[in-house]
């Protein structure tokens, strides 16, 4: 059964298809080249792409990749760990900014560090 995101999402690419056919079928060829079996399984290509697409805040990207790594035979705690994963890479991305401007502006602290 599809989520209600991912029927907008398909029929989102229908009109993007009929608009611009060229360029959706090279972005089809690339998304059944990108995430065949391979040296990594569909299955962690898809487990990939769903962190990635937490980490960048993809909605339309999240269904879709909860929807094909399910295909894939991935588990729901598989999906949430995933997801866990792509939420710490985006929200551990501000960390290292973080700890640099307190450096800057705070040297004295970093000092007694």
């Amino acid at each position: 059964m599809l989520s209600d995101g991912l029927k907008e999402r398909n029929a989102l690419h229908q009109h993007f298809r009929s608009l611009m056919p060229k360029l959706a079928d090279n972005f089809d060829d690339l998304l059944t080249f990108t995430f065949a079996d391979g040296a990594l399984s569909a299955r962690v290509k898809e487990l990939i792409a769903l962190g990635i697409s937490v980490t960048v805040r993809c909605e339309p990207c999240m269904n879709y990749h909860i929807a094909k790594a399910r295909e894939n035979g991935a588990s729901d705690a598989e999906l949430l760990e995933t997801m866990n994963v792509g939420f710490e890479m985006g929200v551990g991305a501000l960390i290292p900014p973080l700890r640099n401007i307190l450096k800057k502006c705070f040297p004295a602290s970093c000092e007694e560090a």
